[in-house]
């Protein structure tokens, strides 16, 4: 990790750099004799790591198609019109329909490029709608590497499962729930830009606070527990309503969450005690 780290930093280029990253592993091995490999072993970690690389490979393939085609048909360079015409100057339906674009683009890309061409695509309408600039670019970065942990391409889940030898479409789905809580921030960034340092320092703490709640509510919504206990669906759907409206800045929306967090807070600690009683009496 050190060598590969030292390499990229002197600008050696990434395939270069995982070269002899794999050479001096070999290397290294090498003196002791207890990790020592035969040249039989070697080619079968030389054959292992090709077909490894078959799904990795396949779906950097699908991706350049949809890059390609969103070059070459000039779709890409009215995306910001699209999404102003179709959302109505509805800012959360454009906000959707740019986070939907910026996964898109973002397919099979390395950060740099992904961001730079979102950054040229996307932020402009967003800006335009009132969003502000560190907002909308941060909103678009996030989302284009969001692709790496999203279905059906998903990159990333994809070169993970050929290392544990794991179905790679299950492998992606569950990244895609666990990461799931991690959508809702980009969100907060836009209708709460006191989360990026813009704002008086009590108004940075509150939003912090309220942010932070709405995650751990959505972590509980998609979860399905809270204070050891096991939530029903209307439950559930309850504290996803509590993040939702913690997103959206407001005394009303507040209120509203601080109630929706307050009245399922009692039922579970009821839920607990009756749990308890009836174990007591047991």
């Amino acid at each position: 990790a050190v060598l590969l780290y030292a390499l990229l930093i002197a600008q050696v280029s990434p395939l270069r750099a995982g070269l002899i990253g794999a050479l001096s592993c070999i290397a290294l091995g090498a003196l002791k004799k207890e990790s020592r490999l035969g040249l039989g072993q070697i080619a079968s970690a030389l054959f292992l790591t090709m077909k490894n690389s078959i799904m990795v490979i396949a779906a950097c393939a699908l991706a350049g198609v949809v890059v390609g085609v969103l070059g070459l048909s000039g779709l890409g360079l009215n995306i910001a019109n699209i999404i102003l015409s179709y959302s109505m100057g509805f800012l959360p339906l454009a906000l959707l329909l740019a986070t939907v674009v910026a996964i898109i683009l973002g397919l099979g890309m390395p950060t740099t490029a992904s961001y730079i061409i979102c950054a040229a695509i996307i932020a402009p309408g967003l800006v335009e709608m009132g969003v502000t600039a560190m907002g909308a670019h941060l909103f678009v970065l996030y989302f284009a590497n969001m692709s790496n942990i999203t279905p059906p391409v998903a990159l990333a889940c994809y070169g993970a499962s050929s290392i544990a030898q794991a179905n790679p479409v299950d492998v992606s789905i569950k990244a895609f729930k666990l990461g799931l809580v991690g959508f809702l921030i980009p969100f907060a960034w836009v209708y709460g830009p006191q989360l990026i340092m813009d704002g008086a320092p009590l108004s940075i703490a509150y939003t912090a606070m309220t942010a932070l709640i709405g995650v751990l509510a959505l972590g509980v919504s998609l979860q399905g527990v809270f204070g050891m206990q096991v939530l029903g669906w209307p439950l559930r759907l309850l504290a996803a309503s509590v993040a939702v409206l913690l997103v959206v800045p407001g005394v009303l929306t507040d209120g509203l969450a601080a109630a929706a967090i307050l009245s399922l807070t009692m039922l579970v600690v009821w839920r607990n005690s009756k749990t308890s009683s009836a174990a007591d009496v047991s």
